[in-house]
């Protein structure tokens, strides 16, 4: 076996050349290649991206040295743990174990692991980080239509990848690959929904548990980080995780932060439940914490779409987030600017201990809780119908089932729709012949009501469509700007313990995420802490967008001229978007999902695939 250089990224070639796993490897991800790579006596050799949180704890339990590479112990686990390996590492990473044999064994970590492609090129296995890797290594460079149709609709559960005969690897999947002429069969090894509620803690014991979790896995985020920073945010889940770091780094050792606020385009408008600037939240939190350096960037400079091509480059593929995230360029750049070489985040906050528990009501009601479903309803102050409407709504709608409540649903003349099939205008042919509304509905990722009526479908929501390529998106911010990113919300074992609570311990007395406003005690300003209004992730769109108008129509106009396009796209419809553009932000779902949502999405994958097709070349 030999490693050689590929770019950026790590090259094993196992035996006569029967078989290259090629895996991305970026320094800013681990602290060397050695941590990537390693050969056993065997000849097995194993590629691993990424990073480990109990690497000690895994060193002691596999009875090797603690200064053991990441590579090794992944080797050591999976010889002896088999495929139970990965429920025993805590991680975030992606591994590849080839055997001499020819065999190969791909995985990846639970939460938001690192990404896995694969393609079988010349009867060689080659295993990238990303799709771009497996064009250079001789695939053709032809995207796959049914991909980019589920991309459209927010479904990329399936493992058909995004060039034509490519795979890619779900989060908490495990494949074993010997031939190219056998099927994969990915086994999703990690289920959510099979941990079970622990009614036997307590209060205090509860919140005591999520406290001792959360610092580990910020401790662990800052392994080998020689300067952080914080991406911050006015709300609950960065700023607890902001004030433990900044407490761990201790006051003499200054914590810079990054918040994007809009531009001066912005006109201001906010809906009741929300705010667009969060900059004199952050300011009074940062009182409270001296050691915090906060920046506010309103990327004034760049206008909407600017970086689209920058990841397509990086990665190869266009994920549906990728429309959502613009403005953390400028933070990625400010962070540069100021030296920092990892920056921490709180992504999984409302997936572990700021959880909001949305099918409280419906729970509430359905189990004879009706005083505590009510003082939920009644608690919620930036509403703006009436409680007995919106406990209808919550706490008896929600508990329907579908036939029954789509019947309602007709009687009041409203048209049933799911937010995928209004985001991804996608026309009548796509739908049929890729089949994309009934593989969704399959996913249990179909579904038409704007609420959540049990805490089975609040997982599904939130865990089933996996990472939706974010973990793509993840390494082009690590290529293009030099600084990795951790996120100690993610921690498994956090997220595991919170999903574990009951739901009282995020919905009660009326207050919707307890846990974490009872976690930001002590860490945060009172009216921080009880802040209901969310902050607004894009506020300022409708003014970026507004003056692109025209240019956005004659980009789709020429690109209805391409067959490629024209399979997918109801251009009709994306023309009929923004015929209809209103002159000022609205902030009801239809606007939100065809507007702010689905428009950007479908002029991002249009620019993709002529990027990736070279159409202007």
């Amino acid at each position: 076996s030999a490693i050689g250089a590929f770019g950026q990224h790590s090259v094993l070639q196992v035996g006569a050349a029967r078989s290259m796993a090629l895996i991305g490897h970026l320094h800013t991800a681990s602290r060397s290649a050695e941590e990537s790579f390693f050969e056993a006596p065997d000849g097995t050799a194993v590629l691993f991206d990424g990073w480990l949180d109990d690497r000690v704890a895994a060193c002691s339990a596999l009875e090797i040295r603690k200064n053991s590479t990441a590579a090794q112990i992944y080797f050591h686990a999976v010889e002896q743990w088999g495929d139970q390996a990965d429920l025993h590492l805590v991680g975030h990473y992606a591994g590849v174990v080839a055997r001499s044999d020819g065999g190969c064994r791909l995985a990846r970590s639970p939460i938001g692991g690192r990404p896995l492609h694969w393609a079988w090129i010349d009867e060689t296995l080659v295993v990238a980080s990303v799709p771009r890797l497996l064009e250079a290594a001789g695939l053709p460079n032809t995207l796959d239509q049914r991909t980019l149709a589920d991309s459209l609709y927010l479904n990329l559960t399936e493992n058909n990848g995004w060039l034509e005969n490519s795979w890619r690897l779900g989060v908490g999947e495990i494949v074993h690959l010997q031939g190219a002429k056998e099927a994969p069969r990915p086994v999703r090894y990690w289920q959510p929904k099979s941990i079970k509620i622990n009614h036997s803690l307590s209060t205090n014991e509860a919140i005591t548990q999520t406290e001792v979790l959360l610092k580990r896995g910020i401790e662990a985020c800052l392994e080998d980080a020689s300067s952080p920073g914080m991406l911050l945010s006015g709300g609950l889940d960065s700023s607890n995780v902001a004030a433990r770091t900044a407490a761990m780094l201790g006051d003499n050792t200054p914590l810079p932060s990054f918040t994007f606020i809009p531009s001066s385009k912005w006109d201001g408008i906010e809906p009741n439940w929300g705010y667009g600037n969060e900059t004199s939240r952050v300011r009074q939190f940062a009182k409270c914490h001296p050691s915090l350096r906060p920046q506010f960037i309103a990327n004034e400079n760049s206008d909407f779409g600017d970086d689209w091509d920058r990841v397509f480059a990086a990665i190869g593929c266009a994920p549906p987030g990728l429309t959502n995230i613009g403005m953390y360029h400028g933070l990625f750049e400010a962070a540069r600017k100021s030296g920092c070489d990892r920056l921490i985040s709180a992504e999984y906050g409302n997936q572990s201990f700021s959880i909001a528990a949305d099918w409280s009501v419906a729970e509430y009601v359905r189990t004879g809780r009706w005083g505590e479903a009510w003082r939920q309803v009644a608690g919620n102050t930036v509403a703006t119908t009436s409680r007995w409407r919106r406990f209808l709504r919550m706490g008896v709608a929600a508990n329907l089932p579908d036939w029954l409540w789509g019947i309602w649903q007709r009687a009041k003349g409203r048209k049933i729709e799911t937010p995928n099939a209004q985001i991804g205008a996608l026309n009548a042919d796509a739908l049929r012949k890729h089949a994309v509304d009934v593989r969704a509905q399959k996913a249990n990722l179909h579904n038409p009501r704007n609420f959540i009526g049990s805490r089975g479908q609040w997982l599904d929501e939130i865990f089933a469509r996996g990472d939706m390529c974010s973990g793509e998106i993840e390494i082009a911010f690590e290529q293009i700007y030099g600084i990795s990113q951790r996120d100690p919300t993610a921690y498994r074992h956090l997220i595991e313990h919170c999903l574990s609570l009951p739901t009282h311990m995020f919905a009660r007395d009326g207050q919707d995420r307890w846990l974490a406003r009872a976690m930001s005690q002590g860490h945060m300003p009172v009216a921080q802490r009880l802040e209901q209004k969310a902050g607004m992730h894009n506020a300022d769109w409708h003014a970026r967008m507004t003056p692109l108008l025209p240019g956005i129509r004659r980009e789709l106009e020429i690109a209805s001229e391409r067959a490629e396009l024209r399979e997918l796209f109801d251009f009709e419809e994306l023309f009929n978007r923004i015929d209809t553009w209103p002159d000022a932000p609205r902030f009801d779902d239809d606007t939100v999902y065809r507007l702010q949502m689905g428009l950007p999405i479908a002029l991002m994958t249009a620019r993709f695939v002529r990027h990736n097709n070279r159409w202007n070349e």
